[in-house]
């Protein structure tokens, strides 16, 4: 039986217009994480090479992945700030 994908194929069409942008590594991370679920590194590899929803289209660019900048990441809370 084969595992569920933990990215949607619209998330997987998102990935893929990041990359074609030349996103960076941890913007596409900050964009995808959330608490209960987590995207490593090796599934954006997997979008790249073509192994990992191969079938899924790149966004086009009305999508929202249009007003944000490569490079530009809003800094994640430090772990003080998270436990106040």
């Amino acid at each position: 039986m084969r595992k569920a994908r933990n990215l949607s194929d619209d998330e997987i069409a998102i990935a893929k217009a990041m990359l074609r942008k030349g996103w960076r590594n941890d913007a596409r991370h900050y964009y995808f994480n959330r608490p209960d679920r987590l995207i490593s590194s090796g599934r954006i590899a997997q979008i790249k090479a073509g192994k990992y929803g191969a079938a899924v289209e790149e966004a086009q660019p009305e999508t929202s992945t249009r007003s944000w900048s490569p490079g530009i990441v809003p800094k994640p809370l430090g772990r003080r700030r998270l436990h106040q």
